[in-house]
């Protein structure tokens, strides 16, 4: 439950960043980094980091087009 919890509040928080959340799916790689794919092109993503104890992104960067 705690996993799913982390996974929704980085979906909102993706708001932070200017990007719409239903946009975009999120990949935990592990408890520190995430890749984060468009729904509808694979091919943009952003890779971040996210600060575990809040479950809130430490940053975005451009991953590829």
């Amino acid at each position: 439950m705690e996993f799913k919890l982390k996974h929704l509040a980085l979906q909102e928080n993706l708001a932070h960043f200017g990007l719409c959340p239903q946009d975009w799916s999120i990949e935990l790689q592990d408890n520190q980094f995430a890749l984060v794919k468009h729904t509808d092109e694979d091919t943009f993503q952003f890779y971040g980091k996210v600060n575990s104890s809040e479950s809130e992104w430490e940053y975005l960067q451009l991953h590829s087009l």
